[in-house]
């Protein structure tokens, strides 16, 4: 068989895949033998997959193609693609582009000084967005489908505001408390749009000196916030986001006892979706690897009191969905485990089940 070498944005429907296509950490996206589809190409985008290798027809017999696997019907649509079929998902993300375009725009006036900070203006296209949502757990689904936008700053801000709207609810804030901490987490990276692009978008290892000029958004951050009528907490979180509770933060250093307790909340919700974007340099982190580093590894870093808040806020958030394991298999998450959220019980088959918790050399790689 015959191969040539494309680049994904020249990818049409009806192509076949030559050879297995892997994300940048590894994960197995596509098989050898698929047929694109428009909701193929689109899961090569959300990995961020620049070039793929599709088969060619073969010389002797141009019209030969190579059939892709056969498939039942459940394994045509992703988990991922059924969300992104959905009427839902194209609500929210007509109103996220829209709300996106409105809010950088505004962002970059003021970072320019040629305007002021309109709180309402941001609270109400955040709003819009959560609404297209039909409840709180399938923002999850959405932010994990929305990541084609080349803008990581904005987006990833956009994205923060949304988890600490859903964080808001779980601690039961007030309307005045949840509208806070909405502005801070759509404006805690405001400082980046002082950095430069090429810096933060550089696909290898920063120097140090780079890194030094990264660090400087918090408090870059902070001091076009405290000249804006904002919140001081909103002002904190910009600058206190990166400090953690063990000392071991920046840009000051502080500990759990000097630290905004909206500077605690905004730096989970910014690491979580950290974790579980595609940047330049690596693919995404599986969201249950993710929610496993913060079990495991958070509870000195991040306030207990807002960190186990998250946790079970977000338990339920992957149940049901389907889910690629370190075997290769797939199947559909049963049952979360509180003690071990990244280790679910795994449907792979009508009378088969796997604990994860009691297969350690077994674990889930991706959410599909």
């Amino acid at each position: 068989m015959r191969y040539q070498k494309i680049k994904t944005a020249l990818a049409e429907p009806g192509m076949i895949v030559g050879r297995d296509i892997f994300s940048t950490s590894g994960q197995l996206i596509i098989n050898a033998g698929t047929e694109l589809t428009d909701h193929v190409i689109t899961r090569l985008q959300f990995y961020s997959i620049t070039e793929i290798s599709i088969a060619l027809p073969d010389k002797k017999n141009p019209e030969t193609k190579t059939e892709p696997a056969k498939k039942t019907p459940s394994q045509y649509l992703t988990h991922v693609e059924q969300v992104k079929a959905g009427a839902e998902f194209k609500q929210f993300s007509k109103s996220f582009y829209s709300t996106f375009v409105s809010f950088r725009e505004h962002l970059n006036l003021v970072v320019r000084g040629e305007a002021s900070l309109d709180t309402s203006l941001l609270l109400e296209a955040v709003t819009d967005i959560f609404s297209s949502c039909k409840n709180p757990n399938s923002l999850f689904d959405m932010m994990l489908c929305i990541r084609s936008l080349d803008d990581v700053t904005y987006v990833h801000n956009m994205n923060v505001a949304l988890v600490c709207k859903m964080f808001a609810g779980w601690l039961k804030f007030s309307e005045e408390e949840t509208n806070n901490l909405i502005i801070a987490g759509l404006l805690h990276d405001i400082g980046k749009m002082l950095i430069p692009k090429a810096i933060l978008t550089k696909p290898t290892k920063l120097t140090a000196e780079e890194y030094q000029t990264v660090k400087s958004h918090a408090q870059l951050g902070y001091s076009i916030l405290k000249n804006q009528k904002v919140d001081s907490h909103i002002c904190l979180a910009a600058l206190q986001h990166h400090e953690r509770c063990d000392g071991t933060g920046y840009p000051l250093g502080l500990v759990s006892s000097q630290l905004d307790p909206y500077a605690k909340i905004v730096a989970i919700a910014d690491v979580y979706d950290a974790l579980t974007a595609s940047r330049v340099y690596r693919g995404p982190v599986c969201p249950l690897e993710a929610i496993g580093i913060f079990q495991t590894e958070g509870l000195t870093k991040y306030d207990p009191k807002y960190l186990l808040v998250f946790l079970d806020g977000i338990m339920n958030a992957y149940l049901n969905c389907t889910v690629r394991l370190s075997t290769g298999e797939t199947g559909r998450i049963v049952m979360m485990q509180r003690n071990s959220l990244a280790r679910p019980v795994v449907q792979v088959s009508e009378d088969r089940f796997i604990d994860l918790s009691k297969t350690p050399d077994v674990f889930v790689t991706e959410i599909i």
